[in-house]
Formats: structure tokens, sequence, C-alpha cells
């Protein structure tokens, strides 16, 4: 006839369930959120908004035969720097290290 079949369950240590869930907290507090994650996107943010209206400025202050070239020119200096920015502030090794995502 047919055999019942079994399932064999672990009961985890409750000791040891407590210390698991004890490293999570301690690896992803608000603070480290705030400074890690959150402070990462407004950095994108603020400095997206801060190109593009240097780069509306200075087209419309600029001539006519630079107005589409010089925008271009500043943003990418712009970019470069914020980017050099962000890997100072965020990169491997430093104080506020990003969160694994």
């Amino acid at each position: 006839m047919a055999k019942k079949r079994t399932l064999l369950v672990e009961v985890p240590d409750p000791e040891e369930a407590r210390t698991g869930e004890e490293e999570k907290a301690r690896e992803s507090t608000w603070k480290e959120w705030l400074k890690g994650t959150y402070s990462r996107y407004w950095y994108f943010i603020i400095f997206l908004f801060i190109d593009i209206s240097i780069a509306l400025e200075l087209a419309r202050a600029v001539g006519d035969p630079w107005s589409y070239f010089l925008p271009f020119i500043v943003v990418g200096a712009m970019v470069f720097l914020e980017w050099r920015l962000y890997l100072r502030i965020w990169g491997k090794g430093r104080k506020a290290e990003r969160s694994e995502d």
C-alpha cells in the first residue's frame, strides 16, 4: 500500500535565533540607513536639479552660437566632480559605507 510521507523539521535553538536577530538589528539602524541609503538618493536628486538649472541658465545667458555647446561642457565637468565627491563620501572603506541592497 501507500507509504505516508513525514517531514522532519529542525527546530532552531531559541538562543541562536536571538543572536541572529540581534546581529540584523545592529547592522541596520535608522542612523545607518539615513546615512547610507536615504542620503544617497537625495544626493543624486539635488545635484540633478542643480545641473539642470545651471545648464538652462547658461543656455539662456550665453549667446546663440555657444548656447548649445557650453552647457554640455560645464554640466559634464560638474557631473565628473559630483561623481568624485560621491565616491569620496560613499566609496568602499568610508565611514558612510553603502548598505548592500
